[in-house]
């Protein structure tokens, strides 16, 4: 019997606020990752006004998660490369 590849699935969030968006994110590749998808959730790094979620993905250890700290909310030619750079890695690794 042949056995058929897990489809990879990659969600890029800028950062794990609290809100639905990143609420979303987390439960989404939980429940993905439990009916055999192969996921990954990237993140990036919050401002310093936002409360964050990351406990929430903690919470759920069957998450496969990268964070890209030059990830963010902000624009930073630099930093957007920068993350660009390590997505594009994660995407063909």
């Amino acid at each position: 019997m042949l056995q058929q590849a897990r489809v990879k699935v990659i969600r890029v969030a800028s950062r794990l606020n609290v809100g639905g968006a990143a609420r979303h994110a987390i439960i989404l590749s939980a429940g993905m990752s439990a009916d055999g998808f192969d996921t990954l959730l990237v993140h990036g790094s919050l401002a310093e006004s936002e409360a964050s979620l990351e406990e929430l993905l903690l919470a759920s250890p069957n998450v496969r998660h990268v964070k890209i700290p030059s990830l963010g909310r902000r624009v930073s030619v630099w930093k957007d490369l920068t993350a660009f750079a390590r997505l594009i890695r994660l995407v063909f690794a």
